[in-house]
């Protein structure tokens, strides 16, 4: 559940209504309904501490941002792997021109773009070479 439904079922389970909560804790209707709607997180900072104390929601607005933070974390992890494996996409492109254009030996060609990949994403030279097909 994201945090501002849990403040909603709180006001309403111990203030009967969101309303009600704003005149509880002197802030406006329309600024409470707003946090609610677009999250809490747009919310002046002094607000989002009056509700969140208010409803004893700081725990739970930590662990949302933890989740939040884990997912950003994974999400770049993916970012990482894209560009190891576009650097080496680009050395084989590189390899692929050297023997089309320069008529250079493909086997050294293809070495040469390993290691360079190898030594850009630090991936290892047998994980690039698996993928590289046997002639």
């Amino acid at each position: 559940m994201i945090l501002e439904d849990l403040a909603r079922k709180r006001i309403c389970e111990d203030y009967r209504s969101v309303r009600g909560f704003a005149e509880e804790i002197g802030m406006p209707y329309s600024t409470l309904t707003s946090g609610l709607t677009r999250g809490i997180k747009t919310m002046t900072l002094e607000n989002a501490n009056l509700v969140l104390d208010t409803l004893n929601l700081w725990q739970d607005a930590i662990q949302q941002l933890t989740n939040e933070t884990e997912v950003r974390g994974e999400k770049n992890e993916a970012e990482v792997r894209r560009e190891k494996c576009k650097a080496l996409e680009d050395n084989l492109l590189a390899a692929y021109a050297c023997i089309t254009i320069m008529d250079t030996d493909p086997e050294k060609a293809y070495a040469v773009a390993i290691k360079e990949a190898e030594k850009e994403c630090g991936q290892s030279l047998e994980a690039y070479q698996a993928l590289i097909p046997k002639t």
